[in-house]
């Protein structure tokens, strides 16, 4: 589970509930990384039709997603990482 990594997501504006919080003290030391998402009305209101619009903290945590995700990619298969595998083709009948 060291390679995981969590992303919390809010759904709304205000403290994580308390239940949230807790998993989150729990996971920190289990999995690669936790990472909180706060809530961002741009997304729930035009998707990412408009990633400009995002307000800052959002896209600091997208960052700090990005890196604890390549962070262990890193840790698993080595830097540079490897070429992707080539999926093998489909059997037609």
């Amino acid at each position: 589970m060291q390679r995981t990594v969590v992303a919390l997501v809010a759904t709304g504006d205000g403290r994580w509930p308390a239940q949230v919080r807790a998993a989150e003290t729990m996971l920190q030391a289990r999995v690669g990384a936790v990472i909180g998402v706060p809530y961002d009305p741009q997304i729930r209101s035009t998707g990412m039709a408009q990633p400009g619009r995002l307000k800052p903290r959002t896209l600091a945590a997208a960052s700090e997603l990005v890196r604890a995700v390549l962070a262990a990619a890193h840790a698993t298969w080595g830097e540079p990482l490897p070429p992707a595998a080539v999926p093998a083709a489909a059997h037609v009948l």
